[in-house]
């Protein structure tokens, strides 16, 4: 993911000759557009993420844990207190996830190339693979228009025509060592959009007091913008493209005196 910021900030400024930018990502993405957002990369003056898995704060954390000593419902009483229902739903979903989604990753991440080379020459073995997240993390509504299904076809088709899929798998190997180093802190005004239907979201006082700096870095920035939408899940760009440009439009219009 390092490597990934790296070219995407060399293909800004060096080869199309852009002087300053801003960067968008999810999921994976989200950890390169995090890394662009750090002061390595003057150029990128502002981010957005549709999506950051980061720690509670120290007090959440401890009032997480002691939560769990207490009587359900009261628990329940506590956090519906605390957190809003979307984001206790957010909580809900995330849980789940890690319960019952997490397979992929964890076979990728250790053994990309077994499971790589056993389905790559099979369209109907990738799209199992791979579509099973479509079909899982995508708003059901719009999982159900003929338009997204020949899109996630589309996907599969060029895995399969450009044996690409085995390599694709890698990067959950190589960039393994990232998830146990110190977390990184954006250093640039940041913007976050949140959809219903996505997995692993922290709420959003959650991802404020992680980049506020302390106690990783005295380089924190503060969080400029964020949208809650009504439909979409783990895929915008694919599921809600037009809502998730009129959030980006909206943030760097805000934000224009950064890129003077």
């Amino acid at each position: 993911m390092k490597d990934n910021a790296r070219i995407f900030n060399t293909l800004m400024t060096s080869i199309l000759g852009y002087s300053s930018y801003m960067a968008e990502g999810g999921d994976l993405g989200a950890i390169v557009t995090t890394i662009l957002g750090t002061l390595e990369y003057p150029a990128c003056k502002m981010v957005h993420l549709c999506g950051s898995v980061n720690p509670p704060p120290p007090l959440s954390m401890l009032g997480l844990g002691l939560s769990l000593l207490l009587p359900s419902s009261f628990r329940m009483w506590l956090l519906r207190k605390i957190y809003s229902e979307d984001e206790r739903n957010d909580f809900s979903r995330s849980w789940n996830f890690l319960k019952t989604g997490m397979g992929y990753y964890l076979q990728q991440q250790t053994r990309p190339f077994t499971i790589g080379y056993a389905i790559s020459d099979s369209p109907l073995g990738i799209l199992a693979w791979a579509g099973e997240k479509y079909h899982e993390l995508v708003d059901p509504e719009i999982y159900a228009q003929p338009s997204i299904r020949e899109d996630i076809l589309t996907t599969i088709t060029l895995y399969y025509l450009t044996s690409s899929f085995a390599t694709s798998a890698l990067p959950y190997k190589e960039n393994a060592s990232q998830f146990s180093e110190r977390p990184l802190v954006i250093s640039k005004p940041y913007g976050l959009s949140r959809f219903p239907f996505d997995i692993l979201v922290m709420p959003v006082s959650w991802i404020q007091a992680a980049h506020r700096g302390w106690p990783w870095s005295s380089e924190g920035s503060e969080c400029v913008f964020v949208r809650r939408h009504e439909h979409g899940g783990h895929f915008p760009g694919l599921e809600v493209p037009e809502e998730l440009a009129k959030d980006l439009r909206a943030m760097a219009e805000q934000n224009r005196a950064l890129f003077k």
